[in-house]
């Protein structure tokens, strides 16, 4: 599982992606009528939004409920609100690129307690926001990209945890090809036991470059 781009190997569950809205960002416009830049963001924190974003437009109700929630340390409450936004908006770029960083929060948070397999699966829900960027956004962004890959990654250990070794190699490759290159990682995951003596498992980790 990765929690976080480029760290030892102890500190990836302890690592948060969080991303703080810019006042410039009108979160109702689509991938193909706005800035075509994510929001900023940094790691750590609880999730907290600096400031309150005034926004215009008919999203903008939903967009301050899940700031308010993330404010208030109340994750499930912001993906509520997201999900119903992406519901009415699903081409939304910037709100599908908030919901898969709030379910990866959430996800990491679960999945190593009595909870881990809803937290395994939060992360398959953050990979499927993250296609669903890919299909709508084709050229991403750096931090899109990066948690694209984290997405994916962790996706592939969901399949694998749950027995699903073919289709899990399949989601590794792609994690690989959208830029994923943690081999430390990848080679002593626990949650990739299961793949390690597969032929395709070895091919795919020699990809990989120490970094």
């Amino acid at each position: 599982m990765q929690g976080g781009p480029v760290q030892p190997l102890e500190a990836v569950l302890v690592s948060k992606q969080v991303f703080f809205l810019l006042a410039a960002i009108v979160l109702a416009l689509g991938c193909n009528r706005g800035n075509p830049t994510a929001p900023a963001g940094r790691t750590g924190g609880q999730g907290f939004f600096a400031s309150r974003v005034s926004v215009q437009g008919p999203n903008a109700e939903l967009l301050a409920q899940a700031q308010d929630a993330l404010r208030n340390g109340d994750q499930q409450g912001a993906i509520e609100a997201l999900r119903e936004l992406i519901k009415a908006d699903p081409k939304n770029r910037h709100a599908l690129f908030f919901m898969a960083n709030v379910l990866q929060d959430q996800g990491m948070a679960l999945a190593h307690g009595r909870e881990a397999k809803s937290g395994y699966a939060l992360f398959q829900e953050s990979a499927k926001y993250m296609r669903q960027l890919r299909a709508e956004c084709p050229q991403l962004n750096e931090r899109e990209r990066e948690l694209l890959a984290r997405a994916l990654y962790n996706d592939a250990c969901a399949l694998a945890l749950d027995g699903q070794a073919k289709k899990a190699l399949t989601v590794l490759e792609e994690a690989i090809d959208a830029g994923f290159n943690e081999l430390h990682l990848m080679a002593d995951d626990e949650d990739l036991k299961t793949l390690r003596e597969l032929p395709k498992f070895k091919e795919l980790l020699g990809r990989l470059r120490p970094m």
